[in-house]
């Protein structure tokens, strides 16, 4: 169906088959799919931004659904206003839906449905703000942001996408209220990911990230000057290799080594580092993430040396018939304390 340089609608009635489908240019104008008064499917292989020209996709009454087909489809949504649409069902292809903020609006309460296969959610090349939260996904299995600052919120079903991508740019992907574990990738730029109470892999990428996992037995992977805030201590990170602890430098110092790594531990912070750079651990117990601080003992006291035994001789006359004496000059030596040292005595004898 092609239309003009006017404003076109295009009706479509009913429910066609997975290999019927229909192909619109709408061209110049404001262009509309519009269905009818009871339960319609628009079924359509590609709709594209640039090359199908549509701006509103109005279902009408009844309960419709905007379908793709058993092929691989694209459908983008980015710059098409939706209405009394209520399920998106995208086929048995590996199939992409794009969306952004405007269109993400039109979409809440309903259902998309990736079908078999291979099947993803993609930003625009502007910044997006994609909040997936009132939005029951199921078969989608990844979600791309693209270029600019984007932002996506998670949905809260357990059957919603596990792989999240960050692309170019600073980028916030928000997890927190995810009903099942993710992986996130923030790629390149600045990213902040955010886990859920679930187990999650978090994987900044290059530059500076921010990665808080929330609860469950969570993953990092960090590039130098990522910061990692973890709300339970449970799971692992790895800087080039998992982080795993290290031996006090000396006693009563911050610093720690071990595994090739530096550790400064103070004030809650672990700063941890080598040549390729440095990360920071936030709110930091002993052995939170699977890293052990090991402390050097103090080193035992020294003992004093036991006072020398002292004493006066004794001398007693048994026999009774006097005491005779021998001195100094006469050479005699005995060891009188068994320590194998003999000293110059004298002696009296009767």
């Amino acid at each position: 169906m092609i239309g003009g340089e006017g404003d076109d609608i295009f009706v479509v009635q009913g429910q066609d088959l997975p290999s019927i489908y229909d192909t619109f240019f709408g061209n110049e104008g404001t262009d509309s799919i519009l269905g009818g008064d009871n339960d319609d499917t628009i079924r359509v292989r590609n709709l594209k931004k640039d090359t199908h020209s549509i701006e509103v996709i109005d279902g009408g009454g009844g309960e419709n659904v905007l379908a793709g087909t058993e092929g691989s489809n694209v459908i983008d949504l980015t710059g098409t206003e939706v209405r009394n649409i209520h399920r998106i069902e995208l086929g048995g292809g590996a199939d992409q839906i794009l969306l952004n903020k405007d269109s993400i609006s039109d979409l809440s309460g309903i259902t998309i449905d990736g079908g078999d296969n291979l099947d993803w959610i993609e930003g625009s090349k502007q910044a997006d703000d994609i909040d997936l939260t009132e939005i029951t996904l199921t078969n989608i299995e990844d979600v791309f942001l693209g270029n600019g600052n984007d932002t996506v919120k998670a949905p809260t079903s357990v059957s919603g996408p596990e792989r999240y991508y960050g692309g170019g740019n600073n980028d916030t992907i928000d997890g927190r209220k995810a009903g099942l574990g993710l992986e996130l990738y923030g790629e390149a730029g600045d990213d902040t990911l955010y886990g859920s109470a679930n187990n999650d892999t978090l994987d900044g990428g290059a530059d500076a990230d921010l990665l808080e996992g929330g609860d469950g037995d969570d993953i990092y992977y960090t590039t130098d000057g990522d910061t990692i805030k973890d709300s339970d201590g449970q799971g692992k990170v790895f800087f080039g290799g998992r982080l795993t602890g290290g031996t006090q430098e000396e006693e009563g110092s911050p610093i720690y080594e071990g595994g090739g790594k530096t550790y400064h531990w103070s004030g809650g912070s672990l700063t941890v580092s080598d040549d390729s750079g440095s990360i920071t651990i936030k709110d930091f117990s002993n052995d939170d993430l699977g890293i052990h601080l090991e402390k050097k003992d103090p080193p035992p006291p020294k003992l004093d040396a036991p006072p020398a035994e002292t004493g006066d001789p004794l001398v007693l006359d048994l026999g009774g018939d006097g005491i005779l004496t021998t001195g100094l000059a006469s050479g005699i030596h005995f060891d009188h304390n068994g320590d194998g040292f003999k000293e110059l005595q004298y002696q009296r004898r009767r």
